[in-house]
């Protein structure tokens, strides 16, 4: 076996090897082949507005975000873009444990888009005990209006369980970020959009005081069914 068959019969996945006379060159498997691989010719795109889903496959692969996914994976997460109207290179859609997710913006969006939101609501942060760890946290409600519902519906994001200490949007704006996830959440029930993000991740435990500063524990919460707004005692 050639050292050049050697190399191309240890690829983990198909990836763009070279240009040619204007194409890439990429190999894929296959049983047909003594190496298991084959090479394919892939032209280069002339016009950026009548790219192929190989080659858009193949410019997704370059970036940062999707370089490890293979290009059978780019392909079909391609075609859920299209099924559920998002855009990948806006990060409306990415991978977690090798599994596709939507972000909050797609979840949001999707929801305005749809027509039948009449209004929403977004609360100010509210530090109350957990109802299921016991534990002093921090929350935000946001109620939205169905157009064709009678009744509102409302979502509490409970800081301990969205909290991301490594992430940058967190760390610095913790209060917005948390409204846009308790949005995104409620946005996701009523509009159900394709893909969502895997709800076992373990809890992450935190500092409070450095997220929300000391603060009050309110302890009795409700929300009022004529005007969506909250109550406290």
């Amino acid at each position: 076996m050639s050292e050049s068959t050697k190399a191309l019969a240890t690829l983990p996945k198909p990836t763009v090897l070279d240009v040619v006379d204007d194409c890439w060159e990429i190999s894929g498997r296959s049983d047909l082949s003594p190496s298991g691989y084959k090479i394919t010719r892939v032209p280069i795109p002339q016009d950026l507005d009548k790219l192929t889903p190989l080659q858009q496959a193949i410019i997704l692969q370059s970036t940062k975000a999707w370089s490890d996914s293979p290009i059978p994976f780019l392909l079909y997460m391609l075609q859920r873009c299209r099924a559920l109207n998002l855009d990948p290179a806006s990060g409306d859609i990415y991978t977690v444990d090798g599994r596709l997710s939507t972000s909050d913006d797609a979840k949001i969006r999707n929801a305005r888009r749809s027509g039948k939101v009449e209004w929403v609501r977004r609360g100010e942060p509210i530090k109350a005990t957990n109802p299921i760890s016991g534990k002093p946290d921090t929350y935000i409600e946001v109620t939205m209006k169905h157009r064709d519902e009678t009744e509102p519906q409302s979502y509490k994001a409970w800081l301990s369980e969205w909290f991301n200490p490594k992430n940058a949007n967190w760390s610095a704006r913790p209060i917005d970020a948390l409204s846009r996830k308790a949005e995104a959440r409620l946005s996701h029930r009523m509009f159900p959009l394709g893909e969502d993000e895997p709800l076992d991740a373990p809890a992450i435990p935190i500092p409070w005081e450095e997220a929300f500063g000391k603060g009050p524990v309110v302890t009795n919460i409700s929300q009022t069914n004529t005007t969506g707004g909250i109550s406290q005692s």
